[in-house]
C-alpha cells in the first residue's frame, strides 16, 4: 500500500516512539525507575504492591513518561543511572545510618555513585525507614517518607501526586498533594514527608510506555491490556512442574528493546549450554511471562514467534520457516521473501516483537567465505536479520539457543549467556516445590533429592526428569534414590553427557513400570519404539498413534477410550521430557533424547506399513549428533541407516527421493566439514549415483531432483578446489553451467550463477586471466537486470572480482572505473554482502589512489569508509574501518601532516586495543609500532593494501 507525504511522517513519529503534538516539536518522555530494595522471594510485604501500584498511576496519568519496574541492586541502579533516569522511586528499608537496602542484603550508600550520576536525576523519591537521612546525601531534589512504609497512605500521597503532575510541575504539584490528603491521613505522616529544592519543571503529556517490568514480579492483566500475538502457542509450564532458578538470567532478557534511551532498538542473546541445561526451559519461561505480563502500549502490539529449529539443517530452512510464520502470524496473504522485505514490510506497521529460535544446534551449513558460493553460517544470517530490522527502525528482541557458543565471528557484536547447571540450593528448591505439600521436605527426602542432584550431575533436564519419576512411581525421593544409588557406582564415572543420558534413560525405563501401572499406558514398550518411530515419521499426533497402532499401548485390563489413554500417555512423556511439543498437539523427540532412546530400542518391533517416511529431518539430526561430537565413523553410520531406510520408497516417489538425495548431499558436506575432504568427493558421487539409479518412469528431470544435484556438483567443485585439483574443479563447475544453462527454476539459475562466478576464480587462480574477465562479463551481462536477491550477489561479486584482476594486470584506470561501478549501483543495498562489496571496492580505490600518489583522493576514501562503517560490528567492516583508518594516517605522512598522523594511530590504538582478533591486534600492533618508530625518528610506512 502507498504511503503519502502526510503518512509518512506520521510512520515515522510512530517508529521514534513519539506521540504527534500537532505543530510542536515530540518531546522525549521522562524516564520513571522504581525500585524496590527487598528479595522478591521474603519481600516486606508492601513494597512489590506499592511498586506496582505506583506504576499503574503513571499508567493512567496521562503523562508522557517511560517506566521501568526492577529489584534495587547496586549493578541495577548503576545501570539506569548511566541510561539517564529522570525520576527514580525507591520502595524499602532504610537504616538510622542513612543507607538503603537493596535486594541482595546488602546496604546502599548514597556517596557509593558517581555524584554526577544523581545529578541529572529531576527527583529522587524515597520511602523508607530514615529515607531524609540517606537523601541528604544525594546531590538532586529529592522527596523522602522518613517513616515506615504504610500500606495506604504513601499510596494516597503518590496517587494525588502523580495526578497533580499533568497540570503542575513537581514543586506545585507537591504542594497540591500535601493539601489533598492532608484532611484524609494521619497528621504525623505528613510531618514525616521531606521534600528538597524539588523544581517546578513540567512533565510532557502523552502516552506512557512500560518498557521493562522485573522478572519476578507478576502484574494484574487489567492493569495494562494490550493487543498480543502469538506464534506456535507457547505451552507454559504445568501446574506441578515449577519452575525455579535462572532469576538473573530472567532479570537480563527482561530488559527488552524499546524505542527510547540510548540503547538500541534491536538486542540479540545467544543462550549456550550443553544438552538438559534448561535453555528451553529458560526461554518458554520468558515467553510466559513476557506474554502475561504487558511491556507495551495499549495501541502497540506485541508479536512472540517462537520457533523450535532443533529439526533444521540450513540457514535455508530455517529463514523459509522464519519468514512463513511471522507472516502467517501477520496476517499476511503471502509470505516475505527474505529478511530485507519481511522488515520493509513491518516497518509500515507498529508493534514490538520477540522472536525466539530454540535450538539452533544442527544449523551447520558451512560459511560463504567470500567467493565459494557456500550458503550463509547461521551467524551470517541473523546478523543480516538484525541489520534489517536496525535500517527499518523496528524494535525487535532475538533469543537464540544453542549447545554451541556463538560464532566467534559474531559474538563481539551480540550479547552470550552460558548457562550451567543450577545451584544447589535452586536444586533442593525445586525438589521442594515438586512435592506440593505431599509430604514434609525432611532430611530423608531432602538427602534423596541431593543424592539424585548428584548422581545427574546437576544436569538440570535428567535431575528435573528423576524428580518427577521418584514421585510418580515411588511417592519420594529416598527409595527412589536409593535404586539408583544400588543401579550402579558407574553412574559417577567419568564418562561424556550422552554417556549418562545413555545410562540414566536404562534405568528410567525400568522405573517408569510403576507408571504403567498407575495411568494403563505401557510407557515401556512405547519408548522402546520411540527412536525409530522419530526417524521414520519424525513428528505425530495422537490421533496417527491411534492410526498405526490401535490399542498396542494400552495395558491389560484396561479399557479407557484410546484417545484419552494416548493424550494422557504422551503428555506425562512430555512432562517428563522424553517427547516435546511446541503447540500441545503434536510431538517430537527433543534433540537432546534422540541418541539416548536408541540405547534402549527394540529392534524386533516391526512398524507397521502405514506410518509415512517424513522423518528425515530428524534423522540427519540424529545423525547431526555424531558430527557435534566428531565421531565420523559413528556420523556415517547413521546416514548408512537413513539412506537403507528411505532408497526403497526414494524408487516410488519423487519426493522421498529429492529428500533422500539432499540428505545424502548433506552428508558429503559434513564429511568435508569434519576434516575429510577427499572422503566428502566420494559421497558426492554417492549421490549422484543415487540419481542415476533412479527408475526412468519418475522423471528425473523434475525441477526438485535435478536442483539437488546441481548444488551437489557445485559443492563438489568446491571441494575440489580446496584441494587444489583446480582442473577438475573447473571441469565440474563447466558441467554445471552446460547442463543447466537453459533452464528456467529459479534455484537452478543462481546454481548457474555461481558455478560462472567460482569458475572465473578458479581460471584467475591458474593465471588464465583473459578467460577469467570474460566469465566475469558473461555473468554481469547474463545477470545485470535480475533483481532477485542472489543474482544480484553474484553480479556484485563478479564486477569486485573483475576490478581486482584489471588492477593485478595494470589496467589501474580500468580497475578504479569498475570499483566506482560497484560503489554506485550497490552503496544503498542493506545486505550483508553487498555492504561487504561496496566496503571493499572503497577501500581497494584508495589503495589504488595512494599508489597512483593521488593521495588526497585517497585520504578523502578512507575518510568515507570510515564514516559509513565506523558503527557497524561485523567482523569483516571492523576489520575494514581499521585499515581504512590505519592508512589514513600512513596517507598524511605522505602527504607531511605528521601530527595528524600521529594522532590516527593514536586512534587505532586507542580504538582496537580490546580487541582480540588476530586481524585487528595486527593492525594495532603497526600502528604502536609506527607511532614509536615515528615519534623519535619520522619516515613513512607502508599501507595495508588489501584486494
Amino acid at each position: 500500500m502507498a504511503i503519502d507525504a502526510k503518512h509518512a511522517s506520521v510512520l515515522a513519529l510512530d517508529i521514534a516512539g513519539y506521540t504527534d503534538p500537532g505543530h510542536e516539536e515530540p518531546k522525549k518522555p521522562w524516564r520513571v525507575v522504581i525500585l524496590a530494595g527487598h528479595s522478591l522471594d521474603y519481600p516486606l510485604p508492601e513494597a512489590v504492591p506499592m511498586m506496582l501500584t505506583a506504576a499503574r498511576y503513571w499508567w493512567l496519568s496521562g503523562l508522557h513518561v517511560e517506566i521501568y519496574l526492577d529489584l534495587a541492586t547496586q549493578e541495577i541502579i548503576e545501570r539506569e543511572a548511566n541510561n539517564g533516569w529522570d525520576l527514580l522511586l525507591f520502595y524499602g528499608h532504610g537504616n538510622e545510618h542513612g543507607q538503603l537496602q537493596l535486594a541482595n542484603g546488602e546496604w546502599l550508600d548514597a556517596g557509593f555513585l558517581d555524584q554526577q550520576a544523581w545529578r541529572t536525576l529531576k527527583a529522587a523519591l524515597i520511602f523508607a525507614c530514615y529515607g531524609k537521612k540517606f537523601a541528604e546525601q544525594l546531590p538532586c531534589p529529592w522527596m523522602a517518607f522518613d517513616v515506615p512504609i504504610a500500606r495506604d497512605d504513601p499510596w494516597g500521597f503518590i496517587a494525588a501526586w502523580i495526578k497533580a503532575l499533568a497540570n503542575k510541575g513537581l514543586q506545585e504539584a507537591t504542594a497540591s498533594a500535601q493539601k489533598d490528603i492532608a484532611t484524609q491521613t494521619d497528621s504525623t505522616y505528613l510531618s514525616h514527608v521531606f521534600v528538597h529544592q524539588l523544581s517546578n519543571e513540567r512533565i510532557p503529556v502523552g502516552q506512557p510506555k512500560l518498557s521493562r517490568l522485573c522478572a519476578a514480579v507478576q502484574l494484574e492483566r487489567c492493569y495494562f491490556q494490550k493487543e498480543f500475538h502469538l506464534a506456535h502457542g507457547v505451552r507454559y509450564e504445568a501446574g506441578d512442574d515449577p519452575f525455579v532458578g535462572r532469576k538473573k538470567e530472567l532479570s537480563h532478557l527482561f530488559t527488552l528493546s524499546t524505542p527510547y534511551g540510548g540503547g538500541a532498538r534491536q538486542r540479540l542473546v545467544w543462550i549456550d549450554g550443553g544438552p538438559g541445561m534448561g535453555k528451553s526451559a529458560l526461554l518458554r519461561q520468558l515467553a510466559t511471562q513476557v506474554s502475561e505480563n504487558h511491556f507495551f502500549a495499549a495501541d502497540d502490539s506485541l508479536y512472540i514467534l517462537h520457533l523450535d529449529c532443533a529439526v533444521l539443517t540450513d540457514v535455508a530452512g530455517l529463514q523459509e520457516k522464519m519468514l512463513r510464520e511471522l507472516s502467517r502470524l501477520l496476517g499476511w496473504q503471502s509470505p516475505a521473501g527474505d529478511p530485507e522485505e519481511l522488515c520493509r514490510r513491518l516497518a509500515q506497521g507498529r508493534g514490538y516483537h520477540l522472536w525466539i529460535l530454540d535450538d539452533v544446534t544442527y544449523i551447520t551449513e558451512r560459511p560463504s567465505g567470500g567467493e565459494s558460493g557456500r550458503q550463509e553460517s547461521v551467524g551470517a544470517f541473523l546478523q543480516r536479520l538484525l541489520q534489517a530490522a536496525h535500517q527499518a527502525a523496528l524494535v525487535v528482541q532475538l533469543l537464540v539457543s544453542s549447545r554451541r557458543p556463538a560464532d566467534v565471528a559474531y559474538a563481539h557484536a551480540w550479547e552470550t549467556l552460558s548457562l550451567d547447571t543450577l545451584a544447589h540450593a535452586e536444586a533442593m528448591q525445586l525438589a521442594q516445590k515438586l512435592l506440593k505439600g505431599r509430604m514434609p521436605f525432611g532430611s530423608s527426602e531432602y538427602q534423596g533429592a541431593q543424592e539424585i542432584y548428584t548422581f545427574t550431575r546437576g544436569t538440570t533436564g535428567l535431575y528435573r526428569r528423576s524428580l518427577i519419576l521418584a514421585l510418580n512411581s515411588a511417592g519420594k525421593y529416598a527409595g527412589y534414590a536409593k535404586r539408583l544409588k544400588k543401579y550402579g557406582s558407574k553412574m559417577t564415572s567419568t564418562g561424556g553427557p550422552m554417556e549418562l543420558a545413555q545410562r540414566m534413560i536404562q534405568f528410567e525405563w525400568n522405573e517408569l513400570a510403576g507408571l504403567t501401572k498407575k495411568y494403563g499406558f505401557e510407557f515401556q514398550k512405547f519408548l522402546s519404539i520411540l527412536h525409530p518411530l522419530a526417524v521414520r515419521v519424525g513428528q505425530f499426533t495422537v490421533e496417527q498413534l491411534i492410526a498405526w497402532f490401535g490399542s498396542l499401548f494400552r495395558q491389560a485390563g484396561r479399557d479407557e477410550p484410546l484417545d484419552l489413554l494416548y493424550q494422557e500417555g504422551v503428555d506425562k512423556l512430555v512432562w517428563l521430557g522424553f517427547l516435546g511439543s511446541p503447540d500441545g498437539s503434536i510431538y517430537a523427540v527433543p534433540a537432546n533424547q534422540r541418541l539416548s532412546l536408541e540405547s534402549i530400542q527394540d529392534k524386533s518391533i516391526q512398524l507397521p506399513d502405514t506410518i509415512p517416511w517424513d522423518g528425515i529431518h530428524v534423522a540427519v539430526a540424529h545423525a547431526m549428533e555424531y558430527a557435534w561430537q566428531k565421531d565420523l565413523n559413528g556420523f556415517l553410520q547413521a546416514f548408512a541407516e537413513l539412506e537403507q531406510e528411505y532408497t526403497p520408497h526414494a524408487h516410488q516417489s519423487i519426493q522421498a527421493a529429492a529428500a533422500l538425495l539432499n540428505a545424502l548431499r548433506f552428508r558429503a558436506d559434513q564429511v568435508a566439514e569434519l576434516g575429510q575432504p577427499e572422503q566428502s568427493l566420494t559421497w558426492y558421487d554417492s549421490v549422484l549415483d543415487t540419481y542415476d539409479t533412479l527408475p526412468a518412469r519418475m522423471n528425473r528431470e523434475n525441477g526438485a531432483l535435478v536442483e539437488v544435484v546441481a548444488k551437489t556438483l557445485f559443492n563438489k567443485g568446491v571441494t575440489l578446489g580446496e584441494l587444489g585439483r583446480s582442473e577438475e574443479e573447473l571441469a565440474v563447475y563447466e558441467e554445471v553451467v552446460t547442463r543447466y544453462h537453459d533452464r528456467q527454476e529459479l534455484g537452478l539459475v543462481k546454481q548457474v550463477a555461481q558455478a560462472l562466478v567460482n569458475k572465473g576464480v578458479t581460471l584467475g587462480e591458474l593465471g588464465r586471466n583473459e578467460e577469467e574477465l570474460a566469465i566475469y562479463e558473461e555473468v554481469i551481462t547474463r545477470y545485470r537486470d535480475r533483481q532477485e536477491l542472489g543474482f544480484a550477489e553474484q553480479v556484485a561479486q563478479a564486477l569486485f572480482n573483475k576490478g581486482v584482476r584489471l588492477g593485478r594486470l595494470g589496467r589501474s584506470e580500468e580497475e578504479l572505473a569498475v570499483y566506482e561501478e560497484v560503489i554506485k549501483r550497490y552503496h544503498d543495498r542493506q545486505e550483508l554482502g553487498f555492504v561487504e562489496r561496496v566496503v571493499q571496492a572503497l577501500f581497494n580505490k584508495g589503495v589504488r589512489l595512494g599508489q597512483l600518489g593521488r593521495s588526497e583522493e585517497e585520504l578523502a576514501v578512507y575518510e568515507e569508509v570510515i564514516k559509513r562503517y565506523h558503527d557497524r560490528q561485523e567482523l569483516g567492516l571492523v576489520k575494514r574501518v581499521a585499515q581504512a583508518l590505519f592508512n589514513k594516517g600512513v596517507a598524511l605522512g605522505e602527504l607531511g601532516r605528521s601530527e595528524e598522523e600521529l594522532a590516527v594511530f593514536e586512534e587505532v590504538i586507542k580504538r582496537y586495543q580490546n580487541r582480540q582478533e588476530p586481524v585487528i591486534v595486527e593492525i594495532v600492533e603497526h600502528a604502536k609500532k609506527f607511532m614509536a618508530f615515528l615519534s623519535k625518528q619520522g619516515g613513512n610506512v607502508q599501507s595495508v593494501a588489501t584486494e
